[in-house]
């Protein structure tokens, strides 16, 4: 028959390893992260963010609010600062709505409330424009750095559509995972399979098949 499963799943910690290509980085669930059923495994709705700490020089990101300042001023936009970089998935798991952050790590040691205050700005110009936010999440994620304003050629191709394709492919994987975990921690020998597969037969737009 019908499988029903009913409640909230608090994911207290864990991870996600993101691997496209030769990038392989690993995210750290942030608590707060939940999972809540209400009957259709299919239909659970998930509230989910996890982390990628790196730490590096936002001077790349802030270039051209600093680029007044001598040699001397820009230094401090120089030195390596705590970054975290945000997965969030949000909605049912058959249509989740995936995005990704950037924010300056909290209290962290060295920054001061000046610069974080300036990148912070930075950074809320660029959520306007999730394609200008996701091009310095990639550059992160992939070269470890950011990438100055006028690279915009940088991530070629197919525009955003490539970065959803990405944020597409590689969570689904843990949805996956996390789906499957609940089923077995309830019933024994439920398995449940999710897979979000990217079929780009279109030119003129790229299928999601669940």
């Amino acid at each position: 028959g019908d499988v029903a499963l009913t409640g909230t799943y608090d994911l207290e910690g864990g991870s996600y390893q993101l691997n496209y290509g030769p990038v392989k980085r690993k995210f750290n669930l942030l608590k707060g992260s939940t999972i809540k059923l209400s009957g259709d495994p299919m239909d659970a709705d998930v509230n989910i963010t996890a982390s990628y700490e790196i730490s590096t020089p936002p001077i790349d990101l802030i270039g051209n609010e600093v680029s007044g300042l001598s040699n001397v001023e820009n230094s401090v936009y120089k030195r390596k600062v705590p970054f975290l970089v945000l997965l969030t998935i949000k909605g049912s798991v058959s249509k989740p709505e995936l995005s990704f952050d950037i924010a300056v790590k909290e209290k962290a040691a060295g920054v001061s409330y000046e610069l974080t205050k300036t990148i912070e700005n930075k950074l809320e110009q660029l959520r306007a424009d999730p394609s200008a936010i996701n091009k310095q999440v990639f550059a992160l994620l992939a070269l470890g750095r950011f990438i100055a304003d006028d690279s915009r050629d940088y991530f070629a191709g197919n525009g955003n559509a490539n970065t959803n394709l990405l944020a597409n492919e590689s969570v689904s994987g843990f949805l996956n995972a996390a789906v499957n975990q609940i089923a077995a921690d309830l019933i024994k020998g439920v398995d449940i399979d999710i897979n979000l597969k990217n079929v780009d037969d279109d030119p003129n737009a790229v299928r999601t098949d669940l």
